[in-house]
């Protein structure tokens, strides 16, 4: 499917309805599909609270709730910007890939003065995205939607389009090695942020819908955030550190473990089934306990419980050099995994 890079307010000035009628606006029609496919491909409780503030009915199936958009879009009830608005707000947080870093405190100083990042930005041609969102859909390349800078935060925010392809059949016919594809469109949000309080700092990749070559798309944002900011003044946080520590603090339910031994063997320990942690197992708390502190952790495969901080488990993978956060969840809860993740790569054995 092809559809328009970008949502703009002013191409909706009629009611959808007249636009859908128009040959001219067919790929908008398109558009507005693929937009109810992602709005919806998300956990129905956000669309029912959004109709909720809208002052719209909220029961119903999906394909109820889809007809319903569609009429409120139709008589202007309920605007495109609206919904890509909510699909920001849903897709911002979780599902993500994180490179935790530190800025210094001396560049921190420069970013805290508004009136001269004002003026660089606008040297590189993005003043108009200063404290203001863009609504992008689609767009073919990774595009920035919104800078946003007030006396806490500095966020960067890229929205792109992600194609991909499922493999269907795999077959030979006639000697010949034939193999079809179902093609798919998602989005994706990419932010860097940084707490000008504390100097945290983290790029947030949005999870891939194939692969998991998550530095080079680091590297892929990082060549345009370097035009922005000086990414000298950043450091990245070795959060495998965290692995060992995050294992024994009570906090998360172990599923899996890998670790490096000091003569650079690899010793992996699971939990026999999902919702169980490794630690019930007394044979491998033994061989736990007789490996002590001379590993370095690989992989931490862990479920945070809930705590007031938490309604609900939340599930982690910890990397040498970054954090994979899965599943729909809040931005406070996602500050709070953080947060812990960080406090351990600074605590001693």
């Amino acid at each position: 499917m092809i559809c328009r890079n970008l949502i703009k307010d002013e191409l909706f000035d009629e009611p959808l309805y007249n636009i859908f009628k128009s040959d001219r606006f067919q790929s908008m029609k398109e558009e507005i599909e693929l937009l109810l496919d992602l709005v919806l491909s998300h956990k129905k409780d956000y669309l029912r609270d959004f109709l909720r503030i809208k002052d719209q009915p909220v029961s119903g199936t999906k394909d109820k709730l889809r007809q319903r958009l569609i009429e409120n879009l139709e008589s202007s009830r309920i605007s495109d910007s609206e919904l890509v608005r909510l699909l920001d707000q849903i897709e911002g947080s979780g599902n993500q890939h994180i490179y935790l870093q530190t800025c210094s405190n001396t560049y921190l100083s420069k970013l805290k003065q508004k009136d001269d990042f004002f003026s660089h930005l606008t040297g590189l041609g993005y003043q108009e995205l200063y404290n203001r969102e863009k609504s992008l859909l689609l767009p073919k390349e990774p595009t920035i939607s919104s800078i946003l800078h007030d006396d806490r935060w500095l966020k960067i925010k890229w929205v792109e389009r992600r194609d991909w392809y499922e493999l269907l059949s795999d077959e030979i016919e006639d000697g010949l090695r034939i193999k079809k594809y179902k093609p798919h469109v998602s989005r994706g949000i990419t932010v860097f942020r940084t707490d000008l309080a504390s100097g945290n700092a983290e790029l947030m990749i949005q999870r891939l819908p194939r692969g998991t070559n998550y530095d080079a798309v680091r590297d892929r944002y990082n060549s345009e955030l370097g035009r922005i900011l000086d990414l000298n003044a950043f450091s990245l946080i070795d959060v495998g550190r965290s692995i060992r520590k995050i294992e024994d603090s009570g906090e998360v339910e172990k599923r899996s473990c890998n670790y490096l031994t000091v003569a650079g063997g690899r010793v992996a320990f699971r939990s026999r089934s999902r919702g169980s942690d490794y630690g019930l197992d007394p044979s491998l708390n033994r061989a736990r306990s007789a490996l002590g502190t001379n590993v370095s952790g690989v992989l931490g495969n862990f479920y945070w419980l809930p705590c007031s901080q938490l309604e609900s488990k939340i599930h982690s993978h910890i990397y040498p050099n970054r954090v994979g956060i899965f599943g729909e969840c809040t931005e406070q809860e996602v500050n709070y995994v953080l947060s812990r993740i960080r406090y351990f790569t600074q605590t001693t054995s």
